[in-house]
């Protein structure tokens, strides 16, 4: 009640699992609140989180993309960031925007995030929003490959072990060649 951010997403947490006190989904969406109003990055993508999903709260995808937009880009949320590329993709709460989606999950997969990758892999596999370029999708689905665990946790659907090897059909050596190289590349950036 004196300010804690920390306290209040702890109590947030607490509240929102039944974690050692009565579950209160509504008593969780007000301490989320209270912190995320002063700038805290994960009551941020809660609030979004709970407002795209009607959890505690009516179904809003606008306050939705509100409070992952300040979580992503005030407080350089991955998930945040992954989620507001889904609302931009969808369309969803904001304008259907492939380019916004394609900015959001750049910034969610460049710092690792499985699902973005697989997703923005699937943008270039497909010409949504950008070239079709199977060279570049390959190195998104590649980067993704090792942590299908977090890319499927996210969308049953998103496989990129499986993606991969669709695209690679479609590529010739040269292509697969040069895709391999510029993971290389871009490895030795980092």
């Amino acid at each position: 009640e004196a300010g804690d951010i920390a306290a209040q997403y702890a109590i947030a947490q607490m509240l929102g699992h039944g974690d050692g006190v009565k579950k209160d989904v509504r008593a969780s969406v007000a301490w989320y609140q209270k912190a995320a109003d002063q700038g805290h990055a994960a009551s941020q993508y809660q609030m979004g989180w709970m407002f795209a999903n009607g959890i505690g709260l009516r179904q809003d995808y606008h306050a939705a993309a509100k409070w992952y937009r300040l979580a992503a880009t005030f407080n350089n949320d991955t998930n945040a960031q992954f989620r507001l590329g889904e609302l931009h993709f969808n369309g969803r709460g904001v304008e259907h925007d492939y380019a916004k989606a394609i900015r959001y999950y750049t910034l969610a997969a460049s710092k690792g995030h499985a699902a973005a990758q697989y997703l923005l892999g699937s943008m270039y596999v497909e010409g949504w929003g950008v070239k079709r370029d199977l060279i570049v999708a390959y190195m998104w689905l590649k980067m993704s490959a090792p942590n299908v665990a977090d890319a499927l946790a996210i969308n049953k659907k998103y496989n990129p072990v499986k993606k991969l090897e669709q695209v690679k059909t479609k590529m010739n050596n040269f292509q697969i060649q040069e895709a391999e190289k510029r993971l290389v590349e871009l490895s030795k950036r980092r």
